[in-house]
């Protein structure tokens, strides 16, 4: 009896070392090699697929927090009242990852962008030095992952409840680029992790299921969540499937107008219908750098992609199409690539990756973004 009790207090000793080192390993991992917050970011949402948590926080190792989510989704250190005062000039900077201020994993190298060194910062700073006598809100509400459609479910479920004054849309990677003649805009969309499950319900969804509940409790778990859905969305991504130019530049002329396009124009329009101003900019990619312009530390990346030919033959029709909307409409328009181009701007680091911008590159675009931005504040009627 005294050996049996022996053999099971051992074997629950052993079980729980186990799962205390599996856990501590998962934490160094998540923290370390992936300098990430060991807390989910990420939850459900009806409209937009998924949203950040409100209240999440990342901290750096030396105490300093990195990035701040407000209790209203946005990423923004205070809180954001869906009552305008009168005196507030309210602009909503919406996009992707590159907007929200992150970089890409490994092989490329990880940079944290802080709360102070986002494009949204930069700009809110610039704008209240000029008129101190207004309270100026640029609000980061841009979304790793998200396409121009995401941006319609967010502006009609909630961005127009706060009343803004103008939305500026950043966006580039995450849709212009999809050149793929049968590529369905919104059917391909990488994120859909939980479709099949819901759909086509299954052993696998339970044990996934039962991933996603310990995720909020368990680093381990909260990477063996993370992990799966990066292959997921890996699987799933028809980005560029062919250096072939001429054939990607025919792909794009069919899929573009049912696609991204389409999907910009009703965004300017559900803004038009309120009163809104909008700015259209377009998102900087390394690939449109020149090779005498790269910084030192843009080598690293420049060896590990290359200049992409496709990028580069896209990029005329990207411009010309968004810059044609925008005039169509009436509306602003910034090619951030041109402001990347200027002499002074040569030999900075600007670029972490193919896309994501250091702090450096944020303030570039914020500069670019200041004077249209600017007359929309100076002409405002309180």
């Amino acid at each position: 009896m005294n050996k049996k009790i022996y053999i099971i207090t051992t074997t629950i000793l052993v079980l729980l070392v186990l799962a205390v080192t599996v856990e501590v390993i998962g934490k160094w991992y998540i923290v370390h090699m992936r300098k990430k917050c060991d807390r989910p970011k990420f939850r459900f949402n009806s409209y937009r697929v998924y949203e950040h948590i409100p209240g999440y926080t990342e901290t750096g190792e030396d105490g300093v927090v990195r990035i701040a989510i407000n209790g209203q989704g946005f990423r923004r250190s205070s809180e954001t009242v869906k009552e305008k005062t009168k005196n507030t000039f309210r602009v909503f900077l919406m996009g992707g990852s590159a907007g929200h201020g992150v970089s890409s994993p490994p092989p490329f190298k990880i940079y944290h962008v802080r709360q102070n060194e986002t494009i949204d910062s930069f700009l809110e700073v610039k704008l209240q030095e000029k008129y101190p006598n207004k309270k100026i809100e640029v609000i980061n509400a841009c979304v790793t992952g998200y396409q121009v459609f995401q941006h319609t479910h967010y502006l009609l479920s909630e961005i127009l409840n706060y009343s803004p004054d103008a939305v500026i849309f950043f966006d580039g990677a995450n849709d212009h680029y999809k050149p793929w003649l049968n590529y369905d805009y919104y059917e391909d969309f990488p994120y859909q992790f939980w479709k099949k499950h819901l759909q086509e319900p299954s052993l696998s969804g339970l044990k996934n299921y039962f991933v996603l509940m310990l995720s909020g409790h368990s680093s381990f778990f909260r990477g063996w969540y993370a992990y799966i859905l990066e292959q997921d969305a890996a699987n799933r991504k028809t980005f560029i499937v062919s250096d072939d130019v001429e054939k990607m530049v025919k792909a794009y002329r069919t899929s573009s107008p049912r696609g991204y396009l389409r999907s910009v124009n009703a965004n300017i329009q559900i803004l038009k219908a309120n009163k809104i101003k909008s700015i259209l900019c377009l998102q900087p990619m390394f690939a449109l750098r020149s090779r005498d312009s790269i910084s030192p530390e843009e080598e690293n990346v420049l060896k590990l992609l290359g200049f992409n030919p496709v990028v580069k033959g896209l990029y005329p029709y990207v411009a010309s199409d968004l810059s044609g909307l925008a005039r169509e409409n009436k509306v602003d328009f910034i090619d951030a690539n041109l402001f990347f181009a200027k002499p002074e701007n040569i030999k900075k680091h600007l670029f972490t990756d193919y896309c994501h911008l250091t702090p450096e590159g944020n303030r570039v675009v914020a500069e670019a973004m200041f004077p249209m931005v600017d007359k929309m504040c100076a002409e405002l009627k309180y």
